[in-house]
């Protein structure tokens, strides 16, 4: 009985971090092919095409995933995007105004939010950037549900399909 505990745990711990490495990776890669316009970010400056699609490619990246995850019926991937994001934006926008906690927000928004700028290609925001920044977590969340709903319901599909042959 202790042992299948230990084993869950185990399974969920290592579910967990393998998930964080992925969306990191994610958010790694989108940075990696849009350094030279990084500086787009950090500046305010307006995002170009480019870094319009990088963000759309982001967002189908996590969308892809999240079938994935839900073709393999992994129930904890919505509780990890949900934290993943949220907690990503609570970091992003209540530890930035704090003085000497601000260099824990930097990393965190470059991974979450740096991706998604691009975004704004389509958008006239204004003078709103915290609604802004809200919704690009609000959509990069999205993404990654509106992808497990699909893949679990292709995975349906395809079990009903097979049984009904």
């Amino acid at each position: 009985m202790e042992r299948e505990i230990v084993d869950e745990i185990d399974k969920k711990s290592k579910f967990i971090v393998l998930n964080i490495l992925i969306a990191i990776a994610i958010s790694i890669s989108a940075l990696l092919i849009i350094s030279s316009n990084l500086n787009i970010f950090f500046m305010g400056n307006i995002p170009t095409f480019r870094t319009a699609v990088v963000a759309v490619v982001f967002l189908v990246v996590w969308l892809f995933y999240g079938m994935v995850m839900g073709y393999m019926k992994k129930k904890n991937f919505i509780k990890f995007i949900s934290f993943y994001w949220g907690i990503s934006g609570s970091v992003a926008y209540f530890i930035l105004p704090i003085g000497k906690l601000a260099i824990l927000a930097i990393p965190v928004m470059i991974l979450t939010l740096a991706p998604t700028y691009g975004l704004k290609y389509f958008i006239n925001i204004g003078s709103h950037e915290l609604f802004y920044g809200i919704m690009c977590i609000i959509l990069s969340w999205l993404a990654g549900a509106i992808g497990y709903l699909f893949g679990y319901l292709l995975k349906k599909l395809r079990v009903r399909a097979l049984s009904n042959q």
